[in-house]
């Protein structure tokens, strides 16, 4: 989430007005929140890998101007909702770090960057 928060924030105008500002902000909070559902984990093997993979492509498939999130998938209403709590910790430190870690792991893909989310295939 944090390649996904990163690539809007480099392409958000440096005179954008208040309310495209808080718009960044909203977004970037909410790759935050699911960088932190514990459930909300691509990997292969996971319980909901493919649904999750396919949400995050719709994500990553928009324009980086594009500063609208897509609501979760309607299956996501069956995830019960103590498995949705994060601990506002995690949250936070998703939005301190977005940049740093979006650096961070633009640096570790190198020339293997795809338009596709790899994670469902990692095991």
């Amino acid at each position: 989430w944090m390649q996904e928060s990163l690539r809007r924030i480099e392409a958000f105008p440096e005179n954008a007005p208040p309310e495209q500002t808080k718009k960044l902000q909203h977004f970037v909070r909410q790759a935050a929140y699911l960088n932190c559902v514990w459930v909300y984990d691509p990997r292969n093997g996971t319980v909901w890998s493919k649904l999750v993979t396919e949400h995050m492509q719709i994500v990553k498939d928009r324009p980086s101007s594009d500063l609208e999130f897509p609501d979760l998938p309607e299956w996501f209403n069956e995830v019960p909702e103590k498995l949705m709590w994060v601990a506002d910790p995690c949250t936070f430190w998703g939005q301190a770090m977005t940049c740093n870690l979006g650096y961070i792991a633009r640096d570790l893909t190198g020339d293997k960057a795809g338009s596709d989310v790899c994670w469902d295939r990692v095991q």
